[in-house]
């Protein structure tokens, strides 16, 4: 797996997912430079939300990070569990609920516990849904597709190492 690959999957679920972000901040009328700001706020702490435009930067620069390692995670899994390649949509809806458990339920609550978590469609599917289909999936057919060709283009090689 190349670096090339790696990049591709973090850019691609990574802006899928601050896309759908920026659109449910508009729909619920709240700015989106203090969605972003929030992100900044998780690692960073409250002090960062008086940094204006730089908090906002802050806040995507560190969700791109946090895709990184999402991504890094996954490509992990798929070295050490290759059949996981020869699944890649469920492996994808399965890891994108995985991370959507992974922050919503851990992390978050862990990060500002005195938030109640209030449960509805709009708090639960939805993000659900975003991280399986735009975060998880794109992840893994991404990465599994990389490693298919890379399986397949091995067995190539040695079979044709072989014949020689």
């Amino acid at each position: 797996m190349t670096r090339g690959v790696i990049l591709k999957a973090i850019v691609t679920a990574g802006t899928l997912d601050i896309l759908s972000a920026i659109v449910l901040t508009i729909l619920a009328g709240n700015p989106v430079d203090r969605m972003l700001a929030g992100i900044a706020s998780g690692p960073f702490g409250d002090r960062v939300l008086a940094l204006g435009l730089t908090a906002s930067i802050l806040g995507l620069a560190t969700h791109y990070v946090l895709m990184a390692v999402m991504v890094l995670v996954f490509a992990w899994l798929v070295w050490r569990y290759p059949d996981l390649s020869r699944r890649s949509v469920a492996a994808g809806i399965l890891y994108g609920l995985a991370i959507y458990v992974v922050m919503y339920w851990l992390v978050l609550p862990a990060r500002w516990p005195d938030s109640a978590q209030i449960v509805s469609i709009r708090t639960v599917a939805i993000p659900m849904l975003i991280h399986a289909v735009l975060v998880g999936l794109p992840i893994s057919l991404i990465v599994s597709g990389t490693s298919r060709r890379s399986s397949r283009l091995s067995a190539e090689l040695v079979s044709a190492k072989g014949r020689a």
